[in-house]
């Protein structure tokens, strides 16, 4: 996306990617925490004016100055709407600038956190770079685990091996 490129490249040239992330992640945050503002950013009913009127009041002089222009840019280009997609795309562009990867391990109980620790310190070791590491839990795994980083996925759960032994049972009954 075009805009969070800008905006990432931006922020690299004047020093501020740290800032403006920690900005951009209290958006996304609040996006997601108050309805509220989802829904102005959605309103087909408030014009460009009002909105802007409303952005000013919430993020004047609370975030970073290039945060709140690109704020009072989106809102001039009616493009509000877009602004969740927009810091999600720049948080993927700064752990790419990072070399932060993220990971998800789903097992079937909870995972303690010291074994979260021992998998996070193994993925860091072996892919050479910083790990954000998600656990989940789903109860029909039965057991074992499910590893994601990134694109790749090593599905090593009891419900899996199930799945392949029964698949190799019916094969071999057909035959």
């Amino acid at each position: 996306m075009r805009y969070a490129r800008a905006l990432f490249e931006a922020s690299v040239d004047q020093g501020k990617l740290e800032n403006i992330q920690e900005d951009l992640n209290a958006l996304l945050l609040l996006e997601q925490q108050v309805p509220e503002f989802k829904d102005l950013l959605d309103s087909p009913v408030l014009n460009a004016s009002q909105k802007q009127g409303i952005l000013k009041n919430l993020f004047e002089n609370k975030v970073d100055s290039l945060t709140y222009r690109f704020l009072m840019l989106i809102s001039e280009n009616k493009r509000e709407a877009f602004l969740p997609s927009v810091c999600r795309v720049f948080k993927d562009l700064y752990k790419q600038e990072k070399g932060i990867m993220a990971a998800l391990v789903t097992t079937a109980g909870v995972l303690q956190k010291k074994t979260a620790e021992r998998v996070k310190l193994t993925l860091e070791e072996f892919y050479k770079s910083h790990i954000e590491l998600q656990t989940e839990m789903n109860s029909d795994l039965i057991g074992g685990f499910i590893l994601r980083v990134e694109d790749q996925q090593l599905d090593a759960s009891v419900a899996s091996q199930l799945r392949k032994i029964k698949k190799g049972m019916d094969q071999s009954v057909i035959s």
